[in-house]
This record gives C-alpha cells, sequence and structure tokens, in this order.
C-alpha cells in the first residue's frame, strides 16, 4: 500500500495531467493533448518498471501499455506502435517515427469521437489516401484507455507489497509544486 502522503503525491500528479489533458480536449488543442497522454504513459512506466532498469526504456513503456492499458480497451494498435507514435509526436510532431520509416510499425493518425456522424466514412476515404502503413486512433479511446490503465496500476499497488514500496520511493522523486511567498 502506498504511504499516505506518496497517495497524495500519486493522486494529485495524475489528476492534474488528466485535467490539462481534459482541458487541451475542451479547448481543441490536439496536439498537446496526445503529447500529454504519451507523457503520463512515460511517467506511469517508470513508476512501474524494475528495479534492474535505471531508465525508463521502450521496453518498459511497452510492458506498462501491454499490462494496463491494451488489453481492456479497443484500440486498434500495438504497444510497439504506440510508443513509436509517443517517439514520433514528442520528437517531430508527426506521425513519422524511425521505426514507421523503416515499416517496422504502423505511422499513427489521430481523429477524435467528436467528429461528425458519418467520420467512420470519412475516416476510411482518408485511409484509401494516406499510407497503407498506418492505422488511425480515437484519441477519445487513447484518453480513456490509459485513464482506466492508471486506475488498474493503482488498484495493483494497493495489492502488491513489492510494487508498493517500488512506486513509493519514486512518488518520493516527482517534482511538486510549492509556492514561495511574495516579499
Amino acid at each position: 500500500m502506498l504511504d499516505p502522503g506518496k497517495r497524495r503525491t500519486f493522486e494529485e500528479h495524475t489528476s492534474a495531467f488528466i485535467k490539462v489533458i481534459e482541458y487541451c480536449h475542451e479547448n481543441r488543442l490536439f496536439e498537446p493533448q496526445i503529447a500529454l497522454i504519451y507523457t503520463l504513459i512515460d511517467q506511469m512506466a517508470w513508476l512501474y518498471r524494475s528495479d534492474r532498469k535505471p531508465d525508463i526504456t521502450s521496453t518498459a513503456y511497452i510492458y506498462w501499455v501491454n499490462k494496463y492499458v491494451l488489453p481492456q480497451s479497443k484500440l486498434p494498435c500495438s504497444a510497439e506502435e504506440l510508443w513509436g507514435a509517443r517517439c514520433a509526436i514528442l520528437h517531430t510532431g508527426t506521425a513519422e517515427s524511425k521505426n514507421s520509416k523503416i515499416g517496422k510499425f504502423r505511422k499513427i493518425y489521430y481523429y477524435y469521437s467528436l467528429i461528425p456522424v458519418n467520420g467512420s466514412q470519412i475516416i476510411e476515404e482518408l485511409d484509401q489516401r494516406l499510407d497503407k502503413n498506418a492505422v488511425f486512433l480515437d484519441v477519445d479511446q487513447l484518453r480513456a484507455a490509459v485513464i482506466n490503465g492508471i486506475d488498474r496500476l493503482y488498484d495493483e499497488i494497493d495489492n502488491n507489497h513489492d510494487l508498493a514500496v517500488r512506486v513509493n520511493e519514486r512518488l518520493g522523486k516527482v517534482l511538486k509544486y510549492v509556492p514561495v511567498p511574495n516579499e
């Protein structure tokens, strides 16, 4: 189980990210929203990762996505493709990653559920015009899958002593805002 102070840190940290992700969604700031979702996955994978791995790696990211995000979602892509998409968005702001260039992963293009009722027809038409080495991902589904994954991680922390010890230690390193009074 998480220490009470660390539990508050976990809740405040994830809640702040989710609020900003929701703000981006409501204000149609789509690329920043996607970047924040991928950043949040990075952070959750860092919390979860094995003690044998000092830093977050593609392996830890992919493992976390496979364990917490994909099992109960209907996302049309693999954890490896999400890793590639994360690299593409964070490093270049595009759908093209190093691995999609060589055909190892499909590119991920994004759409939102708020598109018109004939949205699936639009997606099919775009799909025919775009690279066949691509997949379309509903950002609303991605956001929901990641939030559900965080909930599953939170539940597992409560039931896994070794994981709780690791996460308690790492939460002590999470940045915190400390207001400083003006003089």
